[in-house]
């Protein structure tokens, strides 16, 4: 009996793996697609982990760099490398600098008091500043204080063309459902105008939940959840959105899906990009899970595709995939690898190349197409214990799109 059962089992299974017949679909959910990812599953299925992954992650500060002494700029191919002004913050100082492609300091900006998480360069000079969980505010070009408000704020703010600025809030509730006793953050996307008056507020929670990727929420209401220090329980992030990005619409005619207003999103902790419709709030694309791993700042380039930073949990890449057909068209993942387990940036430039920030090793490079390094930039600033400070974003300009300078 036993010899039949297993020879119709694998003339089964041989079907499945060859025609994508049932449970074909089941079994990609849960079979390895890469290294990373083979990782990850492994650990998701224990129940420790799964708790793990609901944890606030802690950002670390900085990294020892072995492979690298000096500090700047390390390699400048010039005529390969785009050329631009860099702009980025260090670590968590409230400090911003605009640099040349050899590093040289073209402007600062400064406010001290609270540690600045993100923090977006407007044509004018003015800053929108992310401050840790603390405040959204805009600085002028002369770092003095337009406005301000307070609130949990995080990771990124976007700017659209018509001075219309979004953020991200962590609010806590409760919801039985997912955990009886321990609260979860929910991410809140607020809507700021230019002088710093809230026109909209919504809730990624509420637009995942009501979608049909509401099984991409994590069930985990039987597991228990160690108190923190002072004995509070602790509070879940099930979902960490870490990007948001408002379409400007000019690309509507190529898809409906990147019509003006739109937006795309990065759910961290759900392996999962989306796109929601800017007017009903509801989800109308989603790709990442079993292709992503733990990603930031999806954008969307001007060809239709959308390139992100996949970090990976031992190597990470940058992904170019096309939404409209949901398949990888690009991606770069040297074979002498690059991490970073948090944080992490990328950029695709005019000339074709990709500005990424390995954010916390404090390493920016910029690739070419065929995957050349041109440009190398490591962060001079260092902590007391002799780490290099991380990164969280590098952007570059042009000196057109920077109208201030012109000024000072």
């Amino acid at each position: 009996m036993m010899i039949p059962v297993l020879l119709l089992s694998f003339i089964w299974g041989f079907f499945v793996h060859r025609d994508h017949i049932f449970p074909y679909s089941i079994l990609q959910l849960i079979a390895p697609v890469s290294a990373d990812e083979n990782s990850v599953r492994k650990v998701i299925q224990s129940t420790s982990t799964r708790q793990g992954l609901l944890h606030s992650l802690p950002y670390v500060a900085g990294t020892v760099d072995k492979k690298y002494k000096k500090s700047g700029v390390l390699q400048y191919e010039k005529g390969q490398a785009f050329e631009g002004y860099n702009f980025f913050h260090s670590g968590l100082k409230p400090l911003a600098k605009l640099v040349d492609m050899n590093g040289i300091t073209i402007h600062e900006w400064a406010l001290p008091g609270h540690e600045w998480h993100h923090v977006e360069l407007l044509p004018n000079g003015d800053i929108i500043v992310v401050a840790y969980e603390n405040s959204l505010m805009r600085l002028n070009r002369d770092s003095q204080l337009i406005w301000r408000h307070d609130g949990l704020f995080h990771h990124n703010a976007h700017v659209t063309d018509n001075g219309q600025i979004y953020a991200i809030v962590r609010k806590e509730i409760q919801v039985d459902e997912i955990h009886p006793t321990n609260a979860i953050y929910d991410d809140i996307i607020l809507e700021f105008s230019m002088d710093g008056e809230m026109t909209a507020e919504f809730s990624i929670l509420e637009v995942v939940s009501d979608s049909q990727y509401e099984f991409l929420l994590p069930s985990v209401q039987d597991l228990p959840f160690p108190d923190t220090k002072n004995g509070a329980h602790e509070v879940l992030d099930i979902i960490h959105t870490n990007h948001i990005e408002v379409f400007d619409g000019s690309l509507a005619a190529m898809s409906d899906l990147f019509r003006k207003g739109n937006m795309l999103i990065s759910m961290r902790n759900l392996n999962a990009i989306a796109i929601l419709d800017g007017s009903t709030r509801k989800i109308i694309w989603l790709w990442g899970p079993t292709n992503l791993v733990f990603q930031h700042q999806p954008v969307l380039l001007n060809n239709g595709h959308i390139l992100v930073f996949n970090n990976g949990v031992k190597k990470s890449s940058i992904i170019e995939m096309n939404p409209m057909a949901n398949s990888i068209v690009w991606r770069y993942a040297p074979d002498e690898g690059f991490f970073s387990i948090t944080r992490g940036s990328n950029q695709k430039l005019p000339n074709g190349n990709v500005l990424i920030t390995e954010s916390n090793t404090g390493h920016v490079f910029e690739v070419t197409e065929s995957k050349d390094r041109v440009w190398h930039y490591a962060n001079p600033d260092f902590t007391e214990d002799g780490e290099r400070v991380f990164i969280w974003r590098m952007t570059r300009f042009v000196p057109e799109e920077l109208d201030f300078l012109g000024q000072t």
